[in-house]
């Protein structure tokens, strides 16, 4: 698919702790159905590298920051509009 790569670059340096491997994704649906889970109810949880719980991860904002220089004023002030 045209632009894979770029998806997974960004969800990976979104997410502190890195975009899940598809084996960590399998480990973790095993052990979603394993007994370890067995009293867990109604929870939403997510398997993401922490993606879902973060604004942006220092990795990500620096290049973010990098990208806005020259959409910065003189005091460093990103300038919408």
């Amino acid at each position: 698919m045209k632009g894979m790569e770029n998806l997974l670059d960004f969800s990976d340096k979104m997410s502190p702790l890195g975009n899940a491997t598809a084996d960590e994704c399998a480990d973790y649906c095993i052990t979603l159905f394993s007994d370890l889970t067995r009293k867990v109810t109604m929870q939403n949880l997510f398997h993401d590298g922490g993606f879902s719980s973060m604004g942006m991860s220092l990795r990500a904002m620096n290049q973010y920051s990098k990208g806005m220089e020259e959409y910065t004023d003189e005091n460093g002030n990103i300038i919408y509009g």
